[in-house]
Formats: C-alpha cells, sequence, structure tokens
C-alpha cells in the first residue's frame, strides 16, 4: 500500500481496477474519501484506523507521511492550521473535530500538536508538519543519539503506605501527554478529597535546551528553558505563581488554559482565563516579574532531586508512579498508598477521559 493509499471498506466485495494514490497522482475520488468508521465504533476506532495508516503510528518503524497542500514558505501556526484542516477534510468522520494545540519550530520541522475530540473524549497527538506545509508525520526519531543497550530491569521501587500520601506531577504546559495526565489526575483526586493528600504541580525545566537562547530559555545563560518554546516556559512561571498564592484557582485555571490556547495565543489570552476563573491577572504578573527567576531555580533543583527527565512525571511518595493515566488509574495508584484509604478511595470518579489515550512522554 502506498503512503497515502486509504483503506477500502470490508464489506466492499467487487474487485476495482489498481489506482496510483502517490504523491501528484490523487485522483479527486479517493482525495474525497473518508476513513471507513461505522458509527457504533466509537473514538476508539478512529484512533485504531488512524494507527492502521500510519497516520497516528508509533515507534520508529512505522514513521510515514501524509501528503497536504501547502505554500514555499509558511509559518508553524500556518502549517499547523494546514494540517489541521486537512486532517478534518479528510480523516474524520462527522462528529469528530480536529484543533491545533501548538505549533513550534524544532529541528528544522515544525512539532505541533493535534487535539481530536469525540463524544467520548479527546486525544492529543504529537505531529511533525515539513516547512513547506506539503507533508504531516506522526513521529520522528532522533538519528543524532546513540540508542541505550538494554539494561536489565531493576527490582520495582513499592510505594510506601502513609496516613496523608504525597503526590507531585511534573509536566511542561503545553506537552500534550503533560495534558493527558492533568485531565485524568485532576479528577481523581477531587474524588479522594484534596484535604485527604497532599498534591504539588511542578514543571519540567531543561537547561540549554536545543542550544538555549530567548526562543527557549527565560535568562541569558540558557539555565531554564523548555521544549516548546519561550511561551511554554512563561506559562509555567504564572502556573507556579498561581499554585503559590492562589492553589484553589489552579486546577480551573490550568483547565481552561488546556483548552483553549496554544503556545501561540497564551501571550494575548491568559489574562481573559485568569479573569474568568477569579484571578487578578496583575497580581499574577506583578508576582512572575519579581519571583520567575526564583521560582526556576526551585523547580530545576527538584528536576534534579528526583532525576525528572520529561512530561510528565508524577510521584506518589516520592516513588514514580507507572500506571495508567486514566482517572480511575490514578484513583487506585494513589489510595494503594494510604495506611487507611478514605471514603474516597470508593468513590466513582466523575470525568469523561479517553482510556485508549496512547501512553508517551515529552522528553529530550
Amino acid at each position: 500500500m502506498s503512503e497515502n493509499e486509504i483503506p477500502e471498506e470490508q464489506e466492499t466485495q467487487a474487485k476495482e481496477e489498481p489506482k496510483d494514490f502517490s504523491p501528484g497522482h490523487e485522483t479527486k475520488e479517493s482525495k474525497k474519501r473518508k476513513i471507513p468508521v461505522k458509527p457504533a465504533a466509537g473514538f476508539a476506532a478512529v484512533a485504531i484506523l488512524f494507527f492502521a495508516i500510519g497516520f497516528f503510528a508509533r515507534g520508529p518503524a512505522q514513521t510515514t507521511g501524509l501528503t497536504i497542500s501547502g505554500s514555499p514558505i509558511l509559518t508553524s501556526e500556518e502549517a499547523g492550521t494546514k494540517a489541521v484542516e486537512y486532517v478534518n477534510t479528510y480523516l474524520l468522520q462527522p462528529g469528530f473535530t480536529a484543533k491545533l494545540v501548538s505549533a513550534n519550530e524544532s529541528n528544522g520541522i515544525f512539532s505541533i500538536s493535534i487535539n481530536i475530540t469525540g463524544s467520548q473524549g479527546s486525544t492529543i497527538y504529537p505531529s511533525y508538519v515539513t516547512k513547506d506545509g506539503k507533508l504531516l508525520f506522526v513521529s520522528a526519531v532522533d538519528i543524532s543519539v546513540t540508542p541505550e543497550a538494554e539494561q536489565t530491569p531493576e527490582e520495582t521501587q513499592t510505594t510506601p503506605k502513609t496516613d496523608k500520601p504525597n503526590v507531585k506531577m511534573f509536566v511542561m504546559s503545553y506537552c500534550p501527554y503533560g495534558e493527558q495526565a492533568e485531565s485524568g489526575l485532576g479528577p481523581a483526586l477531587s474524588a479522594i478529597g484534596l484535604s485527604n493528600l497532599s498534591f504539588e504541580p511542578h514543571f519540567v525545566i531543561y537547561s540549554n535546551y536545543n542550544g538555549g537562547g530567548p526562543n527557549y530559555c527565560f535568562d541569558n545563560a540558557s539555565l531554564y528553558c523548555s521544549m516548546h518554546g519561550i511561551n511554554e516556559l512563561r506559562e509555567d512561571i504564572r502556573q507556579m505563581v498561581i499554585w503559590k498564592y492562589w492553589p484553589d484557582k489552579w486546577w480551573a485555571y490550568v483547565n481552561k488554559v488546556n483548552a483553549e490556547t496554544t503556545t501561540g495565543d497564551i501571550e494575548s489570552k491568559w489574562k481573559g482565563i485568569a479573569t474568568a476563573v477569579g484571578l487578578n491577572p496583575d497580581q499574577i504578573q506583578d508576582h512572575f516579574d519579581k519571583e520567575a527567576l526564583d521560582l526556576l531555580k526551585a523547580e530545576a533543583a527538584l528536576n534534579a532531586k528526583y532525576s525528572v527527565r520529561g512530561s510528565p512525571t508524577i510521584l506518589i511518595n516520592d516513588v514514580q508512579y507507572s500506571g495508567g493515566r486514566t482517572p480511575d488509574a490514578f484513583q487506585a495508584g494513589i489510595c494503594s498508598a494510604f495506611n487507611t484509604p478514605p471514603v474516597g478511595c470508593s468513590a466513582t470518579v466523575n470525568a469523561t477521559a479517553d482510556t485508549n489515550a496512547p501512553a508517551g512522554g515529552c522528553a529530550a
């Protein structure tokens, strides 16, 4: 099957003449054909079919590209928008919608995140687009890095039980997998009861990321940087400020940021979101201006202490959590760390989450 060929529906019995679906030979009919998804199959089936055609494939051996229309010179936002338009027009059935979450230049191409939403929830897919906006890829392999030799797994560390477990979450504010963890962890914490545990949101900080400089780093020495650019790092700092001074507003603010913004528009939208959840943007900015470097220094120290390398990293009683990212999975993992589980550990988690969302992470 060529890279742009779309699978035929299984019910089709008659054989058709072979068609050339290679780049530059797509027919008008082939371009308009939708992926054959039965309504009853739901969102999971859409994801499965994407994997089947290589669009949302995972793993180095399955890196493929789809041809999309483009111009000789595009910005990251323009290329991301074209990719999302292609997905909405040609790949999704009615009832499913793709939205551009973020778009940034990275290693000579554009790194984008696409949020696919259906009736049963949403999933964010990291993808890549060439600068001319013509090729869309779902995965990339860093061939400048030598793969580590397989090592004998260490003995699994048991999470100690305590009367009031501590949960630390390290994310990047625009890592799609970090947002996935937040969407699962938030409802789990609410079900258990925030008063029954200690929760701390933290952020993944790199030094000299991608060579450092103002596009990724906050300081002139490039000690404090973030993978998805300076706008992500600035949003990380704002969320640090909100947690420090107004923790009761933190989840409401973060959920709206995740749902309504990208790295391209967060600087123009965050004040409106802060106001909408009952925060004062001027107070946030004042703390940001006075405390940003101190907050970043403290976060970097915690990253080093707990050997944090990517987003998301979840620690329960200082032991890394490796379970699922659904609300139920987080609830079970946290509740196993209580000496005496509270009533909330038996409560039904009030959330709609994509239980088939892929596990992965953002890591340098």
